[in-house]
């Protein structure tokens, strides 16, 4: 960690970026900012999800929020989550997701190597959107906030977000049908949990979900840290394949919003006081310290 720390001011060094392709996904999203997925030429083992307009996003919301994001099967692409990316990111979120950008849709072949990714892959991506806040003339330039940054992934792609959640940069973690419990994965081992520093959320799919029981192992150790665990009842494949990324989607944003823009009085109605008036009814909550 204290390499990480050192190494900081190095990686906020100004480097240019190009986009080289883009891609609309449900429209750009129904949130108040059309939301793209972009190729960077300097990034090519990953997919940026942000606001079209950035200028016009920034103006709006101030500096924007930054995700980074691991897979499902810590597979090397995103495109099973792109519906539920897109969305966040037409929130007025930037999101970085592990996986080489890709045309097509999520079930057809795939033009770039499949393959694994590690856990590092988020640091990289955190080192990286760092160097872009200080690259003038840049499309990030001064529109992200590298003080606000959540690490967020699903089952595996879960396993590497609690891993870099022990990044100080990290302010926030999002755990998506997944959690440690007795097991270690994707370098994250059942102690990872201690190593996390801010306020976390699991998003689970309900007891049929193959990651319930880890979930629920992980929640009982922290005795400190905020925590909130929602269940949706659809097993551990999530909603993240249907349009806008489904019922997973505004769960989510409400956390990333309370945590990271300051919108407390929702956030403390779902999440402090477990009042998911707002949701499906199929909704269920548990959280402490908070």
């Amino acid at each position: 960690m204290k390499k990480l720390l050192l190494a900081l001011p190095l990686l906020c060094l100004g480097i240019n970026a190009e986009v080289l392709d883009t891609k609309m996904i449900d429209n750009g999203g129904n949130g108040p900012y059309k939301a793209v997925a972009v190729q960077e030429k300097d990034m090519p083992g990953f997919t940026i999800y942000r606001p079209m307009d950035m200028k016009a996003a920034v103006k709006a919301e101030g500096k924007l929020p930054i995700i980074v994001f691991g897979n499902g099967a810590c597979a090397n692409s995103s495109l099973e989550h792109e519906h539920y990316l897109n969305q966040v990111a037409s929130m007025g979120y930037v999101v970085i997701g592990i996986g080489p950008f890709d045309k097509g849709k999520y079930g057809e072949p795939q033009t770039h190597p499949q393959g694994g990714t590690s856990p590092e892959q988020l640091i990289e991506a955190m080192d990286w959107i760092c160097a872009q806040s200080n690259t003038k003339k840049g499309d990030y330039y001064k529109k992200v906030d590298i003080d606000k940054i959540c690490a967020m992934g699903m089952s595996c792609g879960g396993a590497q977000a609690i891993y870099a959640s022990a990044d100080p940069r990290v302010k926030t973690s999002v755990i998506m049908n997944s959690g440690m419990g007795n097991l270690s994965m994707a370098q994250a081992t059942p102690e990872s949990v201690y190593k996390i520093h801010g306020p976390i959320l699991y998003v689970i799919g309900g007891p049929t979900d193959m990651a319930y029981d880890n979930a629920n192992i992980d929640y009982e150790k922290y005795s400190t840290l905020p925590v909130a665990q929602v269940n949706f009842p659809v097993g551990h494949g999530g909603t993240y394949l249907k349009e806008f990324g489904g019922e997973f989607s505004p769960m989510a944003i409400a956390w990333l919003d309370y945590q990271l823009k300051g919108k407390t009085e929702l956030g403390e109605k779902i999440f402090k006081n477990k009042d998911l008036s707002d949701f499906p009814a199929e909704w269920t909550i548990k959280s402490k310290n908070f």
